[in-house]
């Protein structure tokens, strides 16, 4: 069936029927290609409608189904996708078709399935009465070709094949649903498990992060308690260098005390031997340390023993006992009388110190 020329909807358009009415229950099955399909804005209709009591068709050849009067008597299904029943939209949205796809419609038991390309689109139940096969164009050029036509056992085998086809491609969406499903849980697993991942990575870094925190405190711990004994260290080492520091210094002051002793001892022996070659008595300016005859005398009365002694020691004149003198008085210069209190002095600090 070719259009020559175009129809407007509502209106007349370029229509044909089969020939063959199919009487109501009965299977029948249609096989149309649509070989051209001339413009986008205009629509194909490919369907059924049905007969009335007195085996005469329900609507007008060339009446546009699109309208009220073919609701419940003409069951279609047009290229923009929907299936219709006259001007009411039974399923809406389905799939379009256009040139080079192959159209199949088939009824069995009241029922009325349109598929594209060998898969059941849409269907539409309790049709009444015996229907035939219709198609309706609506633009110039638009083309199509019936391929086959099959009632009763064909239709029936023609019908199954379609059902096995579809419980084929059914099991085939299934199998892929559940492949794509797998899919989808394994990318789910995967990313679950490039999350732990990354997690125990983080965790990992974070445990050698605090570890190193860790580490470096410790380090700065003996490092601090390292300062601390390099610092008790090097007060100890200043200690001893002070302590041996003085002890020198003092050790110098000892020495040079005793040099300046030793110097003044020298002195005083040099003194008391030009004093003995001079007879034991020289004048010389006096000197502000020396004792004072008084203190002299009283002190030499107070320790005859120790007098004694030092003149013995020192030299001087043999003198008796104290036991013999009661009141004992000893002529000595001023030299000798400073030279015998500095050695009792000498002596007393010697015993003390012996003492301690």
């Amino acid at each position: 069936l070719s259009a020559i020329r175009g129809g407007a909807a509502g209106g007349i358009v370029p229509m044909v029927r089969g020939a063959v009415e199919v009487p109501e229950g009965q299977p029948a099955s249609w096989h149309v290609k649509i070989v051209d399909k001339a413009s986008v804005k205009g629509n194909i209709y490919i369907g059924i409608e049905t007969l009335d009591e007195a085996e005469q068709t329900a609507t007008p050849l060339g009446k546009d189904w699109y309208d009220d009067q073919a609701v419940g008597r003409a069951f279609y299904y047009s290229s923009d996708g929907d299936i219709c029943s006259g001007n009411t939209i039974v399923i809406s949205g389905g799939q379009t078709w256009g040139t080079n796809d192959m159209m199949q419609i088939q009824t069995e038991g009241g029922t009325v399935s349109f598929c594209k390309n060998g898969v059941t689109i849409g269907k539409i139940d309790d049709i009444k009465g015996s229907v035939r096969l219709a198609v309706q164009l609506h633009r110039p050029g638009d083309k199509v070709l019936l391929r086959r036509e099959m009632y009763g056992a064909a239709a029936d085998r023609d019908i199954e094949k379609r059902k096995v086809g579809e419980k084929q491609m059914e099991a085939e969406r299934e199998r892929l649903a559940r492949e794509e499903e797998e899919a989808r849980i394994r990318a789910a697993e995967e990313k679950a498990e490039r999350l732990r991942e990354i997690q125990r990575k983080k965790d990992e870094e974070a445990a050698q992060l605090l570890k190193e925190a860790e580490e470096a405190k410790e380090r700065e711990r003996l490092a601090e308690m390292e300062a601390a004994k390099k610092k008790q260290e090097e007060d100890h080492r200043r200690a001893l260098l002070d302590a041996e520091r003085k002890r020198l210094e003092e050790e110098k002051r000892q020495k040079l005390a005793r040099e300046e002793a030793a110097r003044k001892k020298a002195a005083e022996e040099q003194i008391q031997k030009v004093a003995r070659s001079r007879g034991g008595y020289f004048e010389e300016e006096p000197d502000p340390d020396a004792p004072t005859d008084s203190e002299m005398q009283a002190f030499l009365r107070n320790s005859l023993p120790h007098r004694l002694t030092a003149a013995r020691q020192m030299g001087m004149q043999a003198l008796p006992g104290a036991a013999a003198v009661s009141q004992m008085q000893i002529l000595l210069t001023p030299q000798q009388h400073y030279a015998v209190r500095s050695h009792l002095t000498s002596l007393n600090k010697t015993a003390k110190v012996d003492q301690s």
